[in-house]
């Protein structure tokens, strides 16, 4: 059995135009799981005022070099520092069962029952989009219990740092070796990493990345407005702009979809990994208490001045933007009738338009 006396693990993650959202993320992976060190490259030009301040919370300014370039160029500010690296972006959320105080402790017993080290352990997606014109200031336990939350067949990895060559892909490292011996849903065999399997008995059992694919519309838009990535970013803003100004009759979910691109149909579609819910009460109920003090998920003040200025550029004013993400919201089968930034109404996913 390979030694985890003095073991360390980070989260390594990267973050650009996230700024309302990271103190949640930082605080749930270094005081409610245990991480050593969080290690996050910033690369949308801002400044990291929004952080708490941590000596185990490092910033790297760094330019963006192009989708999954950026955690493989920085390797070595975690490779040879810490024994165990999770890499994660700042919406996913990782849940271990309550019997898990830590990460060190689901590490600890995970090698224990084996007699060779472990390489990588992963952790499979649940999914939820939330579907309000701005976040709310809900804490992330609370967030999941009243969203719907869906099962997914992708995974992220947790990988020995010694086993790792590169992070040439998102979801899994590039090992020393071919096939690596990994942990997932109650097995450790050698097989070569993969990104996505189907579910098993053990699936959502004893841990849960929960990703929140959609934070609000705000978040998705300003995403959409300045991703570094061709196939994430909107493709035609003057009619995007054209169409928030236009008359509140024609803002409808389809429309708002083939503007914005791929995070709207992402957000909006009724995909095969959407349709089965995945039910994660039995993580997040434990954390109910008022004795566990967690952050609020969002700092929506912050979230709406962001989106006040990012669409100021754009030449659309935040009461647009407002009318135009109820009106969407509204079209999409909420079946309130109330504008969801109002009320902490969850739009219902539905089947996606066919492209025109």
């Amino acid at each position: 059995m390979a030694s985890t006396s003095s073991m360390t693990a980070a989260v390594y993650s990267r973050v650009s135009h996230d700024a309302p959202f990271v103190a949640a993320f930082a605080d749930w992976y270094l005081n409610r799981l245990g991480f050593d060190r969080m290690v996050l490259l910033q690369s949308d030009g801002g400044n990291a005022s929004f952080l708490m301040p941590d000596a185990r919370l490092e910033v790297y300014a760094v330019p963006s070099h192009g989708i999954n370039a950026n955690l493989d160029r920085y390797k070595n500010l975690v490779l040879r520092r810490f024994d165990w690296v999770l890499t994660v972006d700042s919406d996913e959320f990782l849940l271990l069962a309550p019997r898990y105080p830590s990460i060190h402790s689901f590490i600890k017993e995970k090698q224990a029952a084996e007699s060779l080290p472990i390489d990588l352990i992963q952790f499979r997606w649940a999914q939820i989009d939330r579907l309000v014109t701005f976040c709310d200031e809900a804490t992330f336990p609370a967030l999941v219990g009243r969203s719907l939350a869906y099962r997914n067949h992708f995974v992220k990895t947790m990988s020995r740092a010694s086993s790792v060559v590169s992070f040439n892909h998102t979801h899994y490292p590039a090992g020393s070796v071919p096939r690596l011996r990994t942990y997932f849903e109650g097995r450790t065999d050698s097989r070569r990493p993969g990104s996505n399997f189907n579910f098993s008995e053990h699936t959502y059992r004893e841990s849960a990345l929960v990703h929140v694919q959609t934070r609000s519309l705000a978040n998705l838009l300003q995403k959409s407005l300045f991703t570094n990535y061709n196939h994430k970013r909107m493709g035609n803003v003057s009619a995007f702009v054209d169409f928030v100004r236009g008359p509140p009759d024609l803002h409808k979910t389809d429309a708002f979809i083939q503007l914005v691109g791929l995070k709207a149909f992402l957000a909006f579609s009724d995909e095969e990994a959407h349709r089965e819910e995945a039910s994660l009460a039995a993580f997040v109920e434990p954390l109910a208490s008022p004795a566990i003090s967690l952050p609020p998920f969002c700092n929506a003040s912050r979230e709406r001045a962001e989106a006040a200025t990012a669409f100021a550029e754009q030449g659309i004013r935040l009461s647009d933007y407002e009318l135009m993400a109820d009106a969407v919201l509204l079209s999409s089968n909420t079946g309130s009738g109330t504008p969801p930034h109002q009320s902490n109404n969850v739009v219902h996913k539905r089947a996606a338009p066919q492209a025109q």
